[in-house]
């Protein structure tokens, strides 16, 4: 449970210091999405959800097609496990965690990249996202070579590009979370459906 607690007051007080910074952006973004239909919100969050199905898809196809099915990354196994011990950590992962990624590399992050170009900002965002979801696996080494680290990055870059594509079309940072947050949601139930019914995939 202390684990927990540290977890949760980490990401707590992370999530107010990004909020106290970007109000006014948030503010502005709230507005707008605010005067658009439930309808209209409802469906780019659906169409944001499955382009990051296909692209996770094609991502982990290619992988397979050249690594087998490997060995499962550090950080879904650290998922797994925290969510073992933690199930109702759920909903910290997934809106907390989510919030803050999106304002990090969509809202801070793709905005001071866009002085380099829109096509730029997408690819360093989409790196810079993938890449820090396999810093365990490069701080444990626990990988075979430099293809095999790529191969574990792609499906983190796919769904980081997806994520920056989706904030080039609707231009709002709401929007980008209610997908990731949904998106968090369905990984971390498949997560616990693996543990719980699959446990040869663990």
């Amino acid at each position: 449970m202390r684990e927990f607690e540290l977890l949760f007051n980490a990401v707590y007080q992370g999530v107010m210091i990004i909020a106290l910074f970007m109000k006014e952006y948030m503010r502005r973004a709230w507005q707008n999405i605010s005067a658009q239909s439930k309808g209209a919100v409802f469906g780019a969050v659906m169409l944001g959800i499955l382009f990051i199905y296909a692209v996770s898809v094609i991502a982990n196809i290619f992988s397979f097609s050249i690594n087998g099915l490997g060995k499962i990354a550090v950080n879904q196994k650290m998922l797994q496990e925290f969510l073992g011990h933690y199930p109702f950590a759920i909903i910290l992962l997934a809106v907390a965690g989510a919030f803050t990624e999106e304002v990090i590399y969509r809202g801070i992050l793709f905005e001071f990249f866009y002085k380099a170009g829109q096509t730029a900002s997408v690819l360093l965002t989409a790196f810079l996202f993938g890449f820090i979801h396999i810093l365990s696996t490069i701080k444990l080494g626990d990988f075979n070579g430099i293809l095999d680290l790529i191969l574990k990055l792609l499906p983190y870059f796919m769904m980081g590009l997806a994520l920056a594509l989706e904030y080039v079309k609707y231009k709002n940072i709401w929007i980008n979370i209610f997908t990731h947050v949904l998106w968090n949601i369905i990984a971390c139930l498949m997560s616990i459906v693996v543990m719980k019914f699959l446990p040869f995939m663990k």
